[in-house]
């Protein structure tokens, strides 16, 4: 494993690399520095407590959602006919392009689950579900490159660290 200052650096230069600096962007290097190290330290720990065994991530289909709840307005043609070029007919064949894709990668609930023992039952700390993975990409890296996985993660370590604040100082055990 690199160290984190190495791990850093490689990060922002793909990002500058990529063109995240410019126009909107410009002038936020020392932001997206920390921003980085942040996201390096909060893998790391992740790392570390899924090696111990004390988090997980647990994927099923899901089959709760609807189209609506997945697509929301985007393909209203009424709403949004008139501000996409080609109106009707290329918001259709967005929407059929879509169904495919989403027919193909599925549709899936993600949960990260902790626990303070491996002894202990596995709780759940935070879920997402209408999960549909970016074309080509496995499910885990897609959560990664959406910006929710760091979300999820910071939720289960800080929900560990009070269960654990909540364990007998002496015994370590729960109660």
């Amino acid at each position: 494993m690199e160290p984190i200052k190495t791990e850093v650096a490689r990060r922002l230069r793909k990002y500058i690399k990529d063109g995240y600096t410019g126009g909107y962007c410009q002038n936020r290097l020392v932001g997206s520095r920390a921003r980085i190290t942040s996201e390096v330290n909060l893998e790391r720990i992740f790392e570390a407590l899924e090696e111990a065994e004390l988090v997980r991530f647990e994927w099923s289909p899901d089959d709760w959602f609807s189209w609506d709840d997945l697509v929301g307005d985007t393909y209203d043609v009424e709403l949004n006919g008139d501000s996409v070029p080609g109106g009707e007919r290329t918001i259709k064949a967005q929407e059929k392009k879509y169904k495919e894709w989403v027919e193909q990668e599925g549709v899936w609930h993600v949960s990260i689950e902790v626990r303070t023992s491996t002894d202990e039952e596995w709780n759940q700390a935070d879920s997402l579900g209408c999960f549909v993975p970016w074309d080509g990409m496995g499910l885990m890296d897609s959560l990664k490159d959406s910006g929710y996985w760091h979300d999820m993660v910071g939720t289960a370590i800080d929900q560990l660290k009070e269960e654990l604040k909540k364990r007998c100082p002496c015994c370590r055990k729960a109660g």
